[in-house]
C-alpha cells in the first residue's frame, strides 16, 4: 500500500509536494479505512480524489509515479537517458535533479525509498526499512559511491555493486539479474517488486499495441445492465498468436507475464481491436479477439472495438480495473487520470461507491484519481483527508493541498461553494473572452 509520495522539481512541481494517504483523526467513514495492525498500528485512506483547474498539474502528479515506475522496472543501458523533466520556469531548477520519495507497505513492513537524478545519472538513492520503534538503512548511494547497511552487508553484493551503471537504479539493476537466494538481494529489490506488482497507472493503460497484464475477472451481465451503456455481453473469437504484429520486446513481456502468473490475461489494444492473451488448458498461449454484444431492435449485434464510442471503451476498461480493486486482499494502487472523462457523474459515483463498499480494515487496495467533476467533491462520499486540490501559482509552480487543511462547512454544497470561491485554490480565474476585438475582415472557411 502507498503511504506517502513526494515529488520535487518535476514538470510543474518546483517545490516538494506530498500526497499523504495516512488517515487523520477524522471519524467519518472510519470503518472502511484499511489498517496496518501488526507492528505499526497505522490507518490509511483507500482513496484520494484530486481536483484542480486545467493545466494545474494534476496529470503531472500521476505522471510522476509513472516515471518512478519506469526508473525502477526498466533497467537502462549505458548512455540511455532517464525520464528527466525538471521545472523549467526557473533557471536554477533547470539543472537540478528531479526528486521522488515514496513510503510504502510491502509484506508486513514499511519501507522508504528516495531517488534523485539527472537525465544521465542517478545523483542520490536510498532505501530504509522502518520498524515500529527503529529503522534500518539498507543502502545509500551518492553518485558512484554506494554504502550498504549492516543488515545486508555481503562480499558478493559488494562485487556486484562495482558494475552498476550510473543511470540505473539499484533495485532495477539487481531485479534484472537472475534471482539470487539471499537476503541482501531480496531486500534491495523490494521497491522494484512493490511498484511492479502494486502500482497500476491508468493513464498509461491500453496505449496502442502495449500489453497490459491484468488478472482475469468475469464481468457479469447484471453489472453491464446496471451501467446502462447498451452492452449485454462479450463476444470472444480465437485468433492466432503469431498474427499479432507487436514488437518483439512486447511479445517477451506478454510471455513473461503469462508464464509467471497463469491466472492472468494480458490485454492488448491495437489497430482498432482488443485482444486477450492467456494460457489455454493445453498449456499453450492462446489469444482471443474481444468485442461487445449490443441489444438491437430485433436481435443481438456484435460491434468491432473501433466502432465503439470512446466513452464505452473507457467504461469497459475501468470495469475490469475496478473489479480488480474489489477482490479480497488484493494489494493494488490504481491511479487514473481524468476519471470522469467521456462519461456521466453517476457512472463515476457507481464505480467509486462499488469500490468503497468493499473497503475495510483488512482491505489493501487503493484508488487515486484526478477529476474536474465538482459533483464528486462530496463529503457524503469522501473524508476530507481523501479530497485533494492541485493549484498552480503565478510563477507556474504546482502544489498539492488536502481539503482537510481547511475549515469549511460539512455539506457538499458548502464544500463546492468554497472551492468555486477559490478557498482551496485550484480554480482558474478567467474573465469573459471578448471575441468582438477580432479582425472583421477574416475570411470564413
Amino acid at each position: 500500500m502507498l503511504l506517502k509520495f513526494t515529488v520535487k522539481n518535476y514538470r510543474s512541481f518546483r517545490n516538494a509536494s506530498t500526497l499523504d494517504m495516512i488517515a487523520s483523526n477524522e471519524q467519518r467513514f472510519r470503518s472502511r479505512l484499511p489498517k496496518i495492525k501488526k507492528r505499526y498500528d497505522v490507518t490509511l485512506t483507500p482513496v484520494a480524489a484530486i481536483f484542480g483547474a486545467n493545466a494545474a498539474g494534476k496529470s503531472n502528479f500521476i505522471e510522476a509515479l509513472q516515471d518512478l515506475k519506469d526508473v525502477l522496472i526498466r533497467p537502462l543501458q549505458h548512455g540511455k537517458l532517464l525520464p528527466y523533466t525538471p521545472f523549467l520556469m526557473d533557471k536554477n531548477t533547470r539543472e537540478q535533479p528531479t526528486e521522488f520519495e515514496i513510503l510504502f507497505f510491502y509484506r508486513d513492513k514499511i519501507y522508504e525509498y528516495k531517488i534523485s537524478y539527472h537525465a544521465r545519472a542517478i545523483v542520490t538513492e536510498s532505501l530504509v526499512e522502518h520498524l515500529s520503534r527503529s529503522e534500518h538503512l539498507l543502502f545509500s548511494r551518492q553518485g558512484a559511491d554506494v554504502k550498504v547497511g549492516e543488515k545486508i552487508e555481503n562480499e558478493i553484493l559488494n562485487v556486484h555493486l562495482q558494475g552498476v551503471p550510473d543511470n540505473v537504479a539499484l533495485p532495477a539493476y539487481f531485479a534484472s539479474m537472475k534471482e539470487v537466494d539471499a537476503e541482501w538481494w531480496r531486500k534491495i529489490v523490494i521497491p522494484y517488486r512493490w511498484i511492479h506488482s502494486s502500482a497500476m497507472i491508468g493513464s498509461h493503460f491500453f496505449a496502442d499495441g502495449k500489453p497490459i497484464s491484468v488478472p482475469y475477472i468475469e464481468i457479469s451481465e447484471d453489472i453491464l445492465k446496471k451501467i446502462d451503456i447498451g452492452v449485454s455481453g462479450f463476444d470472444r473469437t480465437r485468433v492466432e498468436w503469431e498474427s499479432l504484429r507487436i514488437a518483439e520486446s512486447d511479445k517477451e513481456l506478454v510471455l513473461r507475464s503469462l508464464l509467471t502468473e497463469q491466472t492472468q490475461r494480458v490485454v492488448l489494444e491495437m489497430n482498432g481491436k482488443r485482444f486477450e492473451a492467456f494460457i489455454a488448458d493445453d498449456g499453450e498461449i492462446a489469444v482471443e479477439e474481444t468485442r461487445l454484444v449490443h441489444h438491437g431492435t430485433d436481435d443481438d449485434y456484435v460491434l468491432e472495438w473501433s466502432q465503439e464510442s470512446e466513452g464505452t471503451r473507457i467504461v469497459i476498461r475501468l470495469l475490469f480495473l475496478f473489479a480488480l480493486l474489489s477482490l479480497p486482499r488484493v494489494n493494488v494502487v490504481l491511479l487514473i487520470d481524468e476519471l470522469d472523462r467521456s462519461f456521466h457523474t453517476e457512472l463515476s459515483r457507481a464505480l467509486i461507491d462499488g469500490f468503497l463498499s468493499n473497503c475495510s480494515p483488512d482491505s489493501r487496495a487503493q484508488l487515486i484519481f484526478t477529476t474536474h467533476d465538482l459533483l464528486l467533491l462530496d463529503p457524503d462520499r469522501f473524508r476530507r483527508d481523501e479530497m485533494w486540490v492541485v493549484e498552480k501559482n503565478l510563477e507556474g509552480s504546482s502544489s498539492m493541498i488536502s481539503i482537510a487543511e481547511y475549515n469549511t462547512g460539512r455539506k457538499g454544497a458548502d464544500l463546492r461553494k468554497a472551492y468555486l470561491a477559490g478557498r482551496f485554490g485550484g480554480v482558474p480565474s478567467i474573465d469573459p473572452l471578448d471575441f468582438s476585438e477580432l479582425p472583421s475582415d477574416l475570411s470564413v472557411v
